[in-house]
């Protein structure tokens, strides 16, 4: 079955909205700074990564994909990951430049996705790197709350480097859209 493109109401799209809403409870248990409350905010944390994942299974596999969810799913991302990210730089869970560096390229991939779908009609969908990215910031964010050890460091180290090659990746696909439509 083959939804229109402009469905708003499909599971897909609902998982979406829903990583939103999971995510709220999760900030407010972190403030609780109690062990129990860090690892409940954690186990959020957690469930939300995994309705990111099912969205797109789901809407690819089911004939779901719309043009509400190519901007639904990356804006939760963003909101989501965003309000996490302050809240455990607000904590002192997190650096500056890391919160700096996730909130400054989703803003550009976001309103970049805005400018390209003005010119060219089209809303491009987003990359497997970026996912891979976003699942490893992820990652990231549940072991600065979570006793890590060095796993910390590494997650921290390999985001940055996945943030910044899935923006390449982001960039090279506005570049070939903006060079198909002229």
């Amino acid at each position: 079955m083959i939804l229109p493109q402009n469905r708003f109401w499909t599971i897909s799209n609902i998982f979406s909205l829903s990583r939103v809403l999971i995510v709220a409870p999760g900030i407010w248990l972190l403030f609780d700074r109690t062990e129990a409350g860090n690892w409940m905010a954690a186990s959020l944390f957690f469930l939300a990564a995994v309705t990111d994942m099912l969205d797109g299974y789901i809407a690819r596999h089911f004939d779901q994909v719309s043009d509400w969810g190519k901007i639904l799913d990356p804006l939760a991302d963003k909101i989501s990951i965003t309000a996490v990210i302050f809240s455990l730089l607000w904590l002192g869970l997190l650096p500056v430049w890391f919160v700096v560096l996730v909130v400054m390229r989703d803003l550009i991939i976001f309103f970049g996705g805005l400018w390209i779908r003005k010119k060219t009609g089209e809303i491009p969908m987003s990359v497997m790197s970026g996912k891979i990215a976003v699942l490893t910031t992820g990652i990231t964010i549940l072991l600065a709350i979570l006793p890590s050890g060095i796993w910390f460091t590494v997650f921290l180290v390999l985001s940055v480097l996945l943030l910044g090659y899935s923006f390449g990746e982001y960039s090279l696909r506005v570049l070939t859209l903006l060079k198909k439509t002229s």
